[in-house]
């Protein structure tokens, strides 16, 4: 574990994966759970003053009745809830339910409300095609937010929408949630924000100064690492673009079941850091 009382001023985030929360580790089942503590640091018009947040993602929820994916969410809820000092806020990355149903993004709201802090919300694509994301956006609000917490500007976005495949094929709901649910999904092609959430981007951080801290949460990842299974965004050339600007850039996705970190400056340039990662052990500076 790293010491935070040992973090230098200029240090930006420090991310632990606390694995034995829940099943973090390579697990290609169960809730992923993380832990980021952010340290001071200058940022715009103020500075960053010290916090942490916690970030779930990826439980697939059942219709079962006490399914074993039902008591690794409650069990991450239990725990984050324990944590002392508590995080100010929790972050979902996607992927509540397994086959989109009503049932299973209820169970998961009803799980994910016992927990004692704000919880801000990302769909995964099997949260969204059964029904083209109307049950989760009956249960979760928007796709697409951003708001900003003691410095640092948080941005979330929907970033598993898909062509239309299944007008001209002339599939059922089912069928088409069947074919998002599959993982190398090659009939539905690459997923993306697309240019409506691009456009909206641009204009949430257009008035920002460039040394403000930016975190970004997708489902997908913002780098290519294994497009066969859309590990992978396919405008994510775009969002980086429109970040080019900024001096710390973070962003976290679920999607993988794995931890992983990496840093991409070679992406974004003018950056000393672009880190983008699942979720695990990070320490930014300047």
């Amino acid at each position: 574990m790293t010491d935070f009382n040992k973090l230098n001023r200029r240090d930006f985030l420090s991310i632990s994966g606390m694995a034995g929360l829940s099943t973090l580790v390579a697990s290609a089942v169960g809730v992923n759970f993380g832990m980021v503590q952010v340290a001071e640091a200058a940022a715009g018009k103020g500075k960053v003053t010290p916090f942490r947040f916690a970030i779930l993602t990826d439980a697939h929820l059942f219709s079962h009745v006490d399914h074993k994916f039902d008591e690794m969410l409650v069990k991450a809820v239990n725990d984050c809830n324990k944590m002392k000092p508590q995080p100010d806020f929790v972050l979902y990355c996607g992927d509540i339910a397994q086959n989109g149903t009503p049932d299973q993004l209820e169970k998961g709201k009803r799980i994910l409300s016992k927990l004692k802090m704000p919880i801000h919300f990302i769909p995964g694509e099997h949260d969204w095609y059964l029904d083209m994301g109307e049950a989760w956006r009956g249960n979760f609000g928007s796709p697409t937010w951003s708001f900003d917490h003691k410095g640092v500007h948080f941005i979330g976005m929907n970033s598993i929408i898909v062509r239309d495949f299944w007008t001209a094929a002339g599939m059922s709901a089912k069928e088409r949630m069947d074919v998002m649910e599959m993982l190398e999904s090659p009939i539905a092609g690459p997923w993306g924000v697309r240019e409506e959430q691009l456009t909206w981007l641009k204009k949430d951080v257009k008035n920002l100064a460039s040394d403000t801290p930016v975190v970004v949460f997708t489902h997908s990842p913002l780098w290519d690492y294994y497009p066969r299974w859309n590990f992978q965004t396919e405008d994510a050339p775009e969002i980086r673009e429109i970040l080019f600007r900024f001096e710390r850039v973070m962003s976290f996705h679920g999607h993988v079941h794995i931890k992983r970190f990496t840093t991409k400056s070679a992406i974004c340039p003018r950056l000393e850091r672009f880190p983008l990662l699942g979720l695990g052990l990070i320490r930014m500076c300047n």
